[in-house]
């Protein structure tokens, strides 16, 4: 990938982020807890096989605003990190969130934050 196509990403990524924290331009929410996470289902779609397949899927979330989360599986603060990671391709990764961050990762098929937590985890 030649410097400036790379900038053209990282721009993108910006961007989308940007569009992200402007709710109203997000056409999707994920509830954990008492948390609410605003998104934009193409986004969702296009980085998670996971949203692909629930937004595709003739069920509830296909046509509904809202995606309820069990907390036990997936807490808010990890869910957080797996989100900022979708529209940012940056992931705080700690000692303290690492292997619950592999385990949200794993249970919604998302490939390459799951390598990355896993190599992270052999360091």
């Amino acid at each position: 990938m030649n410097p400036e196509s790379n900038f053209d990403c990282i721009q993108l990524c910006q961007n989308l982020n940007k569009l992200r924290n402007n709710e109203e331009t997000c056409d999707v929410t994920i509830q954990i807890g008492q948390r609410t996470f605003f998104a934009h289902r193409d986004v969702l779609k296009a980085r998670m096989k996971f949203f692909d397949k629930m937004f595709v899927t003739d069920i509830k979330e296909k046509k509904e605003s809202s995606v309820n989360f069990d907390s036990t599986i997936v807490s808010s603060d990890v869910f957080e990190e797996i989100l900022n990671y979708v529209y940012t391709s940056d992931v705080n990764l700690t000692e303290e969130n690492a292997v619950s961050i592999c385990i949200a990762a794993n249970f919604l098929n998302y490939k390459k934050l799951l390598y990355k937590t896993e190599n992270f985890l052999k360091i």
